[in-house]
């Protein structure tokens, strides 16, 4: 296992107060490393398998990331299904959603996900990456998703994403998503009339 203090982490806590800029507080700021953990998805069509953590603390956050790492695993389980209550259980209060053309609060993000025409098949993530700071924690990947494989319809996308996860009422909750970069790797074929 790497060692190393993790400089976004410092600088994000350094611009939050959370760390004092003398220099007996820089000397005393904690190690971080990486850790490669296995988690399980229990649907076949969401392929999430292993994750880093970034921690100073392994035993301390473990419990905690699997538990974001379960609630990443529902979100795209909620767009499959269609699920209003689904959505209810895994977004915060406060949610919100953000792409380059979109901006969606928490009714509007549920209402736009359980009403569109798009059926997402398959969500298959890549180099997922948890850190906590503080109370919150951030979730940064990549991941394909095909909708309906095969079909006239179907397209897919690379997409590259990162989101927050908030404590609520004691509970992990997605507090938001930011889609950062979107690479379609096909173009659908217009729906059969």
């Amino acid at each position: 296992m790497k060692r190393f203090p993790h400089p976004v982490a410092v600088a994000m806590l350094l611009v939050s107060g959370a760390i004092p800029t003398d220099t007996a507080a820089a000397r005393d700021a904690k190690t971080l490393s990486q850790v490669q953990l296995v988690t399980n998805s229990k649907y076949p069509t969401v392929g999430i398998k292993d994750y880093t953590l970034i921690t100073d603390n392994l035993e301390a956050q473990r419990a905690d990331a699997e538990a974001i790492m379960q609630l990443k695993i529902e979100l795209p389980r909620a767009m499959q299904t269609k699920d209003p209550a689904q959505f209810d259980r895994v977004l915060a209060r406060d949610f919100t959603f953000r792409a380059e053309d979109q901006f969606h609060n928490r009714a509007d993000y549920i209402r736009d996900r359980t009403t569109s025409e798009d059926r997402v098949k398959t969500a298959d993530y890549q180099n997922l990456v948890l850190q906590f700071v503080g109370d919150v924690a951030m979730l940064t990947y990549r991941n394909v998703v095909e909708d309906e494989p095969g079909g006239p319809t179907a397209w897919k996308a690379e997409m590259i994403w990162s989101d927050i996860f908030v404590k609520e009422d004691g509970r992990w909750k997605v507090g938001a998503i930011h889609l950062i970069k979107l690479n379609m790797l096909n173009e659908p074929a217009p729906a059969a009339r």
